[in-house]
């Protein structure tokens, strides 16, 4: 793929929920055509609204 096939880049992203580490150092990219999605169980936050 070209370089600018490249829609979303995220690089070296973390979470923490207090002392809790949910996601340490996960980078990833989606590409044009690609069908992406976040999946977890019900109350993890894939869907938050940023009101937390």
């Amino acid at each position: 793929m070209k370089k600018s096939d490249v829609i979303l880049r995220v690089d070296s992203i973390a979470k923490q929920f207090g002392k809790i580490t949910a996601v340490n150092n996960l980078s990833f990219s989606i590409n044009r055509g690609e069908i992406f999605a976040l999946l977890g169980p019900i109350g993890a936050g894939n869907s938050t609204d940023g009101s937390n």
